[in-house]
């Protein structure tokens, strides 16, 4: 089994599923963490604000983050390598990854990307 970590921007809550507009990707990655864990299969997810110490703490995204900044985030490392920069991770890679069929998950599509307001996942001054 492959140890899987997610290290996410800074979010105003921990799973980035909430306020009045959510972002359809973190909803998927929220969806799909909670199947594995239903499943006894654990990923670790590391928000920047919350975990600030989880970034600094591992060498490969500390030093991923000083060379480009924090616009790489999210990051998935798989067995402690670079395996996404920049977005999450698709289901048919965790599925990969975990050796689970995740099918049963919503995938992401590409006119997902716009229907979020950046910032903070609560959309605005009011977060969770």
């Amino acid at each position: 089994m492959n140890k899987i970590e997610i290290f996410d921007p800074a979010m105003c809550c921990s799973t980035g599923v909430c306020g009045p507009s959510v972002d359809k990707d973190l909803l998927r990655i929220a969806t799909l963490i909670d199947t594995l864990k239903n499943m006894g299969i654990e990923i670790k997810r590391h928000n920047l604000s919350s975990e600030p110490q989880a970034f600094i703490q591992n060498a490969t995204i500390k030093e991923l983050l000083q060379a480009k900044g924090t616009d790489i985030l999210p990051v998935t490392l798989v067995d402690g390598q670079i395996a996404v920069t920049g977005k999450y991770p698709s289901t048919a890679q965790i599925s990969e990854w975990t050796g689970k069929n995740l099918s049963i998950v919503p995938t992401h599509t590409p006119s997902d990307d716009n229907n979020h307001d950046g910032g903070c996942c609560c959309g605005g001054s009011s977060c969770c």
